[in-house]
Parts: structure tokens; C-alpha cells; sequence
């Protein structure tokens, strides 16, 4: 079994600023996850619900992953995509809230055009093609 990035209890969210406002377009984020239920066995949900989809919002905090639902009690983040798609570099801060407190993951300076992403078999990396 692959290691996850952090696993999300009912009260925790994986959550994503940037340092400053975007020239132009907001960045692009995409995870992928497992639910899990009290036995540690897989939750089958609908076709395409393991991955989520959203931007960032500037300096605004954004929740890129909630905490599981229904039968699940844990969601276990599996990978994590940022695209830079703005103009201009900036520096993402990625991290671990629950309970109100927060855990960094990362803090990252990424160029424009690049791709930021982490994996359990690579860790964190930036590619920019």
C-alpha cells in the first residue's frame, strides 16, 4: 500500500494560499483520494468522486480537500496537482488544518507554467514542461 500525503479525519481539510494576487489566472489544483471506513477498508463511492478540482483564490485560504463523508471516516490524499497558469512566479503554501491547527506541508516557489505535484513514489516535485 502506497503512503498518503496526510489523512483527513472529519474534522480536517488540506488547504492552499499563495503569497500574493495573481497576475492574470488563477492556479489550477487537483487531488486525488481514498476513503476509508472505521476497518481501514476502501469506501466505494460513484465513478470520478476520488478526485476533486478547484483554483486558488489569491491570498484568500482555500480548501482543496474536506474531510470524508458519509460511511467514510478518513480520506487519505493520494496525490496533489497545482498548475501555475498566471504570468508570474509566486510561492503556494500547502498545509494539514485540523482543529484549527494548521500543520505545513510545504511552502514552494513555483514559476509560471509549471506544474507542482506530489506523489507517494516521488514526494514533491516541479516539473515545467
Amino acid at each position: 500500500m502506497s503512503m498518503p500525503l496526510v489523512e483527513l479525519s472529519t474534522l480536517a481539510n488540506l488547504r492552499v494560499v499563495l503569497d500574493g494576487a495573481v497576475s492574470a489566472t488563477e492556479w489550477d489544483i487537483g487531488v486525488v483520494y481514498e476513503d476509508l471506513d472505521d476497518g481501514f477498508n476502501l469506501v466505494q463511492t460513484t465513478a470520478g468522486s476520488s478526485q476533486l478540482w478547484t483554483s486558488t483564490a489569491g491570498v484568500t485560504k482555500t480548501t482543496v480537500a474536506g474531510p470524508p463523508t458519509g460511511n467514510a471516516k478518513r480520506r487519505r490524499i493520494m496525490g496533489v496537482t497545482v498548475t501555475n497558469r498566471d504570468t508570474s512566479k509566486a510561492v503556494i503554501t500547502i498545509w494539514h488544518e485540523a482543529s484549527a491547527v494548521e500543520r505545513w506541508l510545504l511552502v514552494k516557489e513555483v514559476p509560471a507554467g509549471a506544474t507542482l505535484y506530489w506523489l507517494p513514489n516521488t514526494g514533491w516535485q516541479v516539473s515545467t514542461t
